[in-house]
C-alpha cells in the first residue's frame, strides 16, 4: 500500500516526472530495511500524508524530544 503512495508522490521542485514503479518498490524496499535494522533508534513514527503534514509532525517531534528532561549522573560511572 505504501509503495504505491511513494509512485503517486510528486514534489515539483525536485521531482519533474513521476517515480517509476521500480524505483518506488526500491525506496520502500531500502525503507523496511532501514526500520528494522535500527528501529531502536526512532524516537517517532510519521505517517505519509501531504508534504507540509509531513514536515509539521517532524517538527512537532523534534521540539518535543528537545523539550525532555535529560538526566546526567553528578559523578562520574
Amino acid at each position: 500500500m505504501e509503495a504505491l503512495w511513494l509512485w503517486e508522490q510528486r514534489d515539483p521542485i525536485y521531482l519533474k516526472d513521476k517515480v517509476t514503479q521500480r524505483h518506488s518498490k526500491e525506496q520502500f524496499e531500502t525503507a523496511q530495511k532501514i526500520e528494522q535494522e535500527y528501529s531502536r533508534y526512532f524516537t517517532g513514527v510519521v505517517q505519509g500524508g501531504a508534504l507540509s503534514s509531513i514536515c509539521t509532525q517532524i517538527l512537532a517531534m523534534v521540539h518535543q524530544e528537545q523539550n525532555r528532561v535529560l538526566w546526567i549522573p553528578d559523578c562520574p560511572l
